[in-house]
This record gives structure tokens, sequence and C-alpha cells, in this order.
């Protein structure tokens, strides 16, 4: 705190203005201790919406690579039906002597 000057004389420090001035430097040092622990809180948060986001966008990925997965799986699923019924139906003859006795009058 600057001396302060009125009518050209000094100001003279009493116990009282100095009991301020002590004060006021605690709440100086309490102010750069809040400043500098909102700076350390702000880039805590930032690395916290960067990890989020970063691990939003892996959840998206994944849930791709699955549904491509399931998509893949189902298809080969469905191959192996239609195989598993092509070799079914390539074993038995088209047309059996039943058939051709029973349309024969």
């Amino acid at each position: 705190m600057e001396d302060l000057h009125t009518d050209n004389s000094t100001y003279i420090d009493t116990p009282f203005t100095l009991e301020l001035k002590g004060y006021i430097k605690q709440l100086e040092e309490k102010l750069k201790g809040y400043k500098k622990a909102t700076q350390q809180l702000n880039r805590i948060v930032a690395h916290r919406d960067e990890v989020i986001s970063l691990r939003d966008i892996t959840i998206h990925r994944l849930r791709g690579e699955l549904s491509t997965l399931e998509d893949r799986e189902d298809s080969r699923l469905r191959r192996v039906a239609y195989d598993n019924w092509a070799k079914e139906v390539d074993n038995q003859p088209i047309i059996t002597r039943e058939d051709i006795y029973s349309s024969n009058p």
C-alpha cells in the first residue's frame, strides 16, 4: 500500500494501518494461490473433456466394428445354412422311383 499524501505531508503508519497492510498482503497471497489452483483446475477440466471426447470416439468406433462383425457373422451363418441346404438338395434325386410310379395310372 502506498503512503497516503494529504496537504503535502507524509502519512505516518499506525499500528492499525500496519495491521491492515499485513492483512492485505495475506489476502493477496491467498488470491495468488487461488489463481494458481483455478488454472490447475481448468487444465484438469480441459484434460477430462479431452479424455471424455476420446472415450466417446472410441465407443463409437467399437460399436461400428461390433456391428460389422455381427453383420459378417450373420452373413457367414446364412452362407453355411444355404450350403447345407444345397448339399441336401444335391444329394436328393430330382425325380424318385416313387414319383415315376405314382404318376402312372
